[in-house]
C-alpha cells in the first residue's frame, strides 16, 4: 500500500581471519535492513460518458483509445521519479559533472566501479543513456572491434546493443542532476564523526550542496567489502540532505576494521 514500508535485507559482512582457532575470533551474525518507502504512487482521472460506451466506441476500443495511453503515462511517471530517486541515492560516481561528452572511459569506470565493490557479475548489468547520448556513443564506438552482429545493430538500427559488459538502452526519462554550490574547502567537525555517523557538522560552505551530490572526504578512504582492506581510492559519499552546516550523507562513516 501507498506509504507503506518495506525492508531490504543485505547480506551480513564477515571478515576472514589468518587462523583456525575460531573460538577466540567468532562473529557476530548482524543481518541488517534497508527500509523502502512506497512513497511513490501516480493516478490519472478520466471520464467517459457510458452512452459513448456503449454504443459509439464499445469496451476494446475504450481501452485502446483511452485507458491504454494513461496507462502508459502513468509508467513513465512513475519511472522517471523512481529513476530520480535513485540517481540521487548513489553514491559512486564517474566521469566529469555537468559534461555533454560520451566517453569509452567513463563507462568502463563505471564497470570497475560496479566490480570494485562487489555488484554481480552478469548479462543483467544495463547502461541508460538518452537518445543525443546515444547517438553519440554509436559514433564513439564505430571504428573499435565488434562482433559482427553488433556492428550490424549499430549500422542498421543505430543501436550499441551490447558492449563494455553492459546492455545498452535508450531512455528518455533520464534525470540530470545539478550539484549546486561547489563544496571544495569545507572543513568537517571532528568532534561530530563517530562510528557509523551519517551526519557530519561541516563548516566553510556558503550555501548547502543540492541532494544528490556526490562528494569526497580527505583522508577517508574505501574499503574492499569483504577483506576491509584499504583500498587507497577515497570513498564517495552522496548527499542525502544539507544545509551550510550539517550534510546527512551516505553510505555511513566506518573503521576500516569494523567496516
Amino acid at each position: 500500500k501507498s506509504a507503506s514500508t518495506i525492508n531490504a535485507t543485505p547480506p551480513p559482512r564477515y571478515i576472514p581471519q589468518n587462523t583456525f582457532d575460531i573460538t577466540s575470533s567468532i562473529q557476530d551474525s548482524v543481518e541488517t535492513t534497508v527500509p523502502l518507502t512506497l512513497d511513490i504512487s501516480s493516478s490519472i482521472g478520466m471520464e467517459v460518458d457510458t452512452l459513448e460506451l456503449a454504443l459509439e466506441i464499445g469496451v476494446e476500443q475504450t481501452i485502446q483509445r483511452h485507458i491504454k495511453p494513461a496507462a502508459e503515462s502513468v509508467a513513465q511517471d512513475i519511472e522517471q521519479r523512481l529513476i530520480e530517486k535513485a540517481t540521487k541515492a548513489v553514491s559512486n560516481h564517474t566521469g566529469t559533472p555537468g559534461s555533454n561528452t560520451f566517453a569509452i572511459a567513463d563507462v568502463q569506470n563505471a564497470k570497475a566501479k560496479l566490480d570494485q565493490f562487489l555488484a554481480p557479475k552478469d548479462k543483467n548489468r544495463c547502461l541508460l543513456l538518452d537518445s543525443a547520448s546515444g547517438a553519440e556513443a554509436v559514433t564513439a564506438r564505430s571504428a573499435l572491434f565488434q562482433s559482427s552482429a553488433r556492428i550490424a545493430e549499430q549500422y542498421e538500427d543505430g543501436y550499441v546493443g551490447r558492449a563494455d559488459g553492459f546492455n545498452w538502452m535508450e531512455n528518455e526519462l533520464l534525470y540530470t542532476h545539478t550539484n549546486g554550490a561547489d563544496v571544495a574547502g569545507g572543513t568537517i567537525n571532528d568532534a561530530s564523526v563517530s562510528e557509523g555517523s551519517s551526519t557530519i557538522t561541516v563548516d566553510g560552505f556558503s550555501s548547502a550542496p543540492a541532494v544528490g551530490s556526490v562528494l569526497t572526504i580527505a583522508g577517508v578512504n574505501a574499503v574492499h567489502p569483504i577483506t576491509k582492506k584499504d583500498t587507497g581510492r577515497l570513498q564517495q559519499f552522496v548527499v542525502t540532505s544539507a544545509t551550510t552546516t550539517e550534510l546527512g550523507i551516505s553510505p555511513s562513516l566506518y573503521a576500516a576494521s569494523n567496516g
